[in-house]
């Protein structure tokens, strides 16, 4: 709440940007509570097309928000594959792209590791507040099932020591801002 007139100027700043340079085509990257209500102000004014890419998770919350995606969005692009049928199958207009980070951590194993896990709690705070003790569940099942199990922790900070702490891991981790350090062969 504290933000809000913060992001009400932010959006009403936009929006003139928007009217006075007159693009072809708007592309609104991840941040829902936001971009929602800006694709909303835009449709007030504007039929050119809106692309929404990294779609709000309605599969796993607020799904009657979908309502939005209906009436303010033009095209929708996805980063998980199993979007795409269960956004088509609710009448949207569905491209899938693939994850961002997938092509970064994917390239090779840590050496010596039986089994290797990558944990991405997200970038903001509240995010990460969320969405760490789901994770730390998640680390505490693995490590029951799993004797030789590794996490690798992607930051937006190398000094996020604290959150390792946090989510009950002691040595079988390492934290990586960059697609090159997850895959050394330390």
């Amino acid at each position: 709440v504290k933000e809000l007139f913060f992001f009400l100027k932010l959006q009403k700043k936009i929006v003139e940007d928007i009217k006075m340079t007159c693009p072809d085509k708007i592309i609104l990257v991840d941040y829902p509570g936001f971009n929602l209500r800006l694709s909303k102000s835009l449709r007030a004014f504007y039929v050119l097309p809106i692309v929404y890419y990294i779609s709000p998770q309605f599969w796993a919350w607020k799904e009657k928000r979908i309502k939005y995606i209906k009436k303010y969005i033009s095209d929708l692009v996805v980063i998980f594959p199993f979007e795409v049928p269960w956004y088509k199958k609710r009448n949207i207009k569905v491209h899938y792209f693939g994850h961002p980070l997938v092509d970064l951590y994917q390239k090779k194993p840590i050496k010596n590791k039986s089994v290797c896990v990558g944990l991405f709690l997200g970038s903001r705070k509240q995010e990460i507040k969320n969405h760490s003790p789901v994770i730390k569940k998640v680390i505490v099942g693995l490590q029951k099932k799993i004797n030789d199990v590794f996490f690798v922790i992607g930051s937006l900070k190398k000094e996020n020591e604290p959150l390792a702490e946090k989510l009950g891991l002691k040595n079988n981790y390492k934290i990586v801002c960059d697609s090159f350090q997850a895959f050394d062969e330390s």
